[in-house]
């Protein structure tokens, strides 16, 4: 037994369109991925940009507590 197309193989693989071609799929790939780790790349600056904030701003908690304190 063999993995080799044989004559009759050929023709039915012929009748059918290739849906994408294997270099636009590799781009494809390699966008989405590029796309991806850029907007985890963002999302990681945010959430630290965010919690950087939080910690310059007093809280309500902290503000009640300096006013039960004065």
């Amino acid at each position: 037994m063999t993995l080799q197309p044989n004559d009759k193989t050929n023709p039915r693989r012929n009748r059918y369109k290739v849906a994408v071609n294997a270099e636009d799929g590799r781009r494809r790939r390699e966008d989405d991925m590029i796309e991806i780790r850029k907007n985890k790349r963002e999302e990681s600056l945010q959430k630290k940009r965010h919690e950087g904030e939080s910690s310059q701003f007093p809280t309500v908690e902290h503000n009640e507590y300096l006013k039960s304190i004065s």
